[in-house]
């Protein structure tokens, strides 16, 4: 696994993702905006029912983004939030035309469908 090639795709992706968000409209803006807001009061909440303390949330959209158990790129958003037990840094990825939660990412290879982490 190449480094270089892990960033130069991340830093591809994050460009064309501002050249997309820049393209939209004020009203195309503001709800991908409220989008991250609710997205990232939801997941708070559930992270509160399991227990889970967090020091930091951040919910962002990202155009064509790889993601686990699809194919091809997709949109997303991707809620970022930080464990106060860990310290470390773990994802939740939703479907940016369907609002629906794909996947619970706690490392490196660690994936979790959202009912099994949710219990």
């Amino acid at each position: 696994m190449n480094i270089n090639n892990i960033l130069g795709n991340s830093e591809k992706n994050w460009k064309e993702t501002q050249d997309f968000l820049k393209k939209l409209s004020k009203e195309e803006r503001k709800k991908i905006e409220e989008n991250e807001t609710t997205l990232s009061y939801k997941v708070k909440e559930l992270l509160d029912k399991k227990g889970i303390a967090i020091s930091d949330i951040v919910t962002r959209f990202n155009r064509n983004s790889k993601v686990w158990g699809k194919e091809k790129p997709i949109d997303i958003y991707r809620t970022i939030y930080t464990s106060s037990f860990t310290q470390r840094a773990n994802s939740i990825i939703y479907d940016a035309e369907t609002l629906k939660m794909l996947y619970v990412k706690t490392g490196i290879m660690k994936y979790h469908k959202p009912e099994d982490f949710f219990i």
